[in-house]
């Protein structure tokens, strides 16, 4: 019987080591996003479910909505979100839940922050309405914290 249990957990123990040196991922996500700024860049090749591949937002988030502006564009959007960290075993990610009006139409969507360090990560971006056509669409992109 005690020989069965160390053969569980001895591979528990050799992690220790690298968890030891190992930051947790939710210090590297910021606990509210209210003052903070980011840049955004979408992924990929353009095509019908990524009509914005390649383009880049600016985005600032405040207490009671965000405004962002694409890059090299006049165009201004402003909404309102949720954020939330979640975090479990494998690591932590930020979750926004966005509602906005997008050339007068309401668009819904959620975007998954998967942090690389404490600046830079990768989100995943799901539209579930959108005043951009498909409707439901998904694609990946990668985000900057801007810290002034």
């Amino acid at each position: 019987m005690r020989r069965s249990v160390l053969y569980l957990v001895w591979p528990l123990f050799s992690l220790l080591p690298v968890l030891a040196f190992t930051k947790p991922a939710h210090t590297l996500l910021p606990g509210m996003l209210q003052g903070q700024t980011f840049l955004f860049t979408v992924d990929g090749s353009s095509a019908p479910d990524n009509p914005n591949a390649g383009v880049s937002y600016l985005m600032h988030f405040t207490k009671h909505g965000y405004v962002y502006q694409v890059v090299g564009s006049d165009k201004i959007i402003k909404g309102h979100f949720h954020y939330h960290v979640h975090q479990d075993i494998l690591g932590a990610v930020g979750v926004i839940t966005a509602t906005e009006l997008f050339d007068g139409k309401p668009s819904s969507y959620q975007m998954v922050l998967v942090p690389r360090d404490k600046a830079t990560g990768m989100y995943l971006y799901k539209q579930i309405k959108g005043a951009i056509k498909p409707d439901v669409r998904m694609n990946s992109a990668h985000y900057t914290r801007i810290i002034f």
